[in-house]
C-alpha cells in the first residue's frame, strides 16, 4: 500500500475525530441539528478513508 493512500485515510479519520467531539457536547446544549451534521460529517470522513485505501477518492 503507498504512503500517500494511508496518509490521505488517516488524515480523513483524523477528521472524523475531530467531527465526533463536537457530537457529545452539541447533544448536551440540545443543538441537535449540529450533532446530527457531525454525525453525518463522521460517517462520510469515514467512507472516505476507506475508499482512499482501495485507491477511490471522492472529491468534493
Amino acid at each position: 500500500m503507498s504512503d500517500i493512500k494511508e496518509a490521505r485515510a488517516v488524515r480523513y479519520l483524523l477528521d472524523a475525530v475531530n467531527d465526533t467531539s463536537i457530537i457529545g457536547p452539541a447533544l448536551e446544549e440540545e443543538l441537535y441539528s449540529m450533532a446530527v451534521f457531525h454525525s453525518q460529517q463522521a460517517s462520510e470522513k469515514s467512507a472516505k478513508a476507506c475508499l482512499s485505501l482501495l485507491d477511490i477518492l471522492i472529491t468534493g
